[in-house]
C-alpha cells in the first residue's frame, strides 16, 4: 500500500512540474511578444496576421464608439472636426520616443486611418532612422513600393494587394531642436 501511495505522489509531482513548466514557457512567450510590440512601432501599429495592412489594435471601418471602447479611451480624447473627427492620445515606444501621438481618423463614422506623430530630439534623429530602417526591413520588405529611403530621411511607402498603404514621412519642422516623423496607415478609398 505504501508503494502505491509513493508511486501516486511521484506521478502527481511529475505531472504538476510538467504543467508548471508548460505554463512558464507560455507566459515567457506572451511577455516576449508584448515586449517586442512595445519596442517596434511597426509591430505595434500593424496587424501582420493577415495578408493586408491593417491597424494593430483596431480594425478599419470601426465606428468611433467601437474604437474608444477597444482602446479603453474616453470621449475626452477626441477632437471633433466637421468631416473628419479624430481620437488623439499619447503612447510610448521604447526604441523610439516617449512622445508619440496616436491619431485615429474617421470619415462617416468609420475608421479610415491611424497615424503616429513621433517627436524625437534632433540629436537622436539619425539613430531613430536606423532603428526604423532595421524594423521595416524585417517586416515590410515584400510590400515596399519604390525604394526604401528611410536612412536618407525620405518618404517610404508600402502597399498591400488591397491598396491599403503604410507611409513613413519626415516633414520639415520649424525648430532645429526636434524632428517629427509621421507613420500613417491608410485604408483604401472605397
Amino acid at each position: 500500500m505504501n508503494i502505491e501511495n509513493r508511486n501516486i505522489r511521484f506521478t502527481s509531482t511529475v505531472i504538476c512540474r510538467i504543467f508548471l513548466g508548460i505554463c512558464c514557457c507560455f507566459l515567457a512567450a506572451c511577455s516576449s511578444q508584448s515586449s517586442q510590440n512595445n519596442s517596434n512601432i511597426f509591430l505595434y501599429a500593424v496587424d501582420f496576421s493577415h495578408s493586408t495592412l491593417s491597424p494593430g489594435n483596431v480594425k478599419f471601418d470601426m465606428s468611433m464608439e467601437d474604437v474608444l471602447q477597444k482602446t479603453q479611451l474616453s470621449e475626452d480624447d477626441t477632437t471633433l472636426g466637421e468631416a473628419y473627427p479624430r481620437i488623439i492620445h499619447s503612447i510610448s515606444i521604447s526604441s523610439l520616443s516617449d512622445d508619440i501621438q496616436e491619431i485615429f481618423s474617421f470619415q462617416n463614422d468609420q475608421l479610415v486611418s491611424v497615424e503616429y506623430a513621433i517627436t524625437v530630439p534632433e540629436s537622436e534623429f539619425q539613430t531613430v532612422l536606423q532603428t526604423l530602417a532595421h524594423q521595416a526591413a524585417e517586416l515590410l520588405e515584400d510590400l515596399l513600393v519604390g525604394e526604401n529611403q528611410i536612412l536618407e530621411g525620405k518618404t517610404t511607402r508600402w502597399e498591400d494587394e488591397q491598396k491599403n498603404s503604410l507611409i513613413l514621412s519626415f516633414p520639415d519642422t520649424d525648430t532645429s531642436e526636434e524632428r517629427v516623423i509621421f507613420l500613417g496607415l491608410y485604408r483604401t478609398k472605397a
